[in-house]
């Protein structure tokens, strides 16, 4: 908490207790950029969640959902550029990448995009 209040300062608001599930939607779509800087998958749920509302978001290149969602041709920014960025740079995310990324979550994430999965999965059943 104190780093992130040392890099983030007014900006940064740890989450210290257990929320509802309303109150940490509500958190959710009230930021900005996401930054996780685990190398192991963790937080999917979440990296999904502001990829699909179209949110800047921040990984550790080394970590798998990185280079996934890199893959899936996302627009995500590693945690090593952090530290040379401005605030304005840190933020900075225009409307088309947005767009851009919420057309990637439909395509990937959405329950369509599962239905399909699962179906292709096991279709072999259906023949």
């Amino acid at each position: 908490i104190q780093y992130g209040e040392k890099i983030f300062g007014k900006k940064f608001r740890p989450i210290e207790n257990v929320l509802s599930l309303y109150e940490y939607n509500q958190l959710l779509n009230n930021i900005d950029i996401l930054i996780f800087n685990n190398e192991k998958q963790q937080g999917l749920h979440n990296v999904y969640y502001m990829l699909a509302h179209g949110k800047k978001i921040y990984l550790n290149s080394k970590g798998s959902t990185y280079n996934v969602l890199s893959n899936w041709g996302a627009s995500v920014y590693s945690t090593t550029e952090i530290s040379n960025l401005t605030d304005n740079q840190l933020f900075a995310f225009t409307k088309d990448l947005r767009i851009k990324n919420i057309k990637i979550a439909q395509k990937h994430i959405s329950v369509e995009a599962s239905f399909n999965g699962w179906k292709e999965m096991f279709s072999f059943l259906l023949n």
